[in-house]
């Protein structure tokens, strides 16, 4: 599973070839994050809005969450300045604290 903030370019190739797992119930979320998934039906159980509000929360434009099997990476282009290491720190917890 793959979520980052959603591009123009996404929007535009969705048009042609639907790949994004939207949510109807939280437009919101849907509208600003990108969603690849390789299983539609586990990502959708596995997203609920508590998970949503979470990355809905993260102010960072350029955060890129991956979750492969039991794995969740985040990460960015971007050098990591110690306030953003706390940042991200506090994040996981959020995450971790759901499970």
């Amino acid at each position: 599973m793959l979520i980052r903030r959603e591009t123009l370019t996404d929007k535009i190739i969705e048009l042609i070839h639907p790949v994004e797992l939207d949510f109807a119930e939280d437009k919101a979320f849907s509208d600003t994050f990108y969603v690849l998934v390789n299983d539609r039906d586990k990502a959708a159980s596995a997203i609920d809005r508590n998970f949503r509000n979470v990355v809905m929360d993260i102010r960072h434009e350029e955060l890129l969450i991956e979750i492969v099997e039991h794995s969740l990476i985040i990460g960015n282009d971007e050098p990591v300045s110690p306030e953003r290491a706390i940042y991200l720190a506090e994040f996981v917890v959020r995450i971790a604290s759901m499970c």
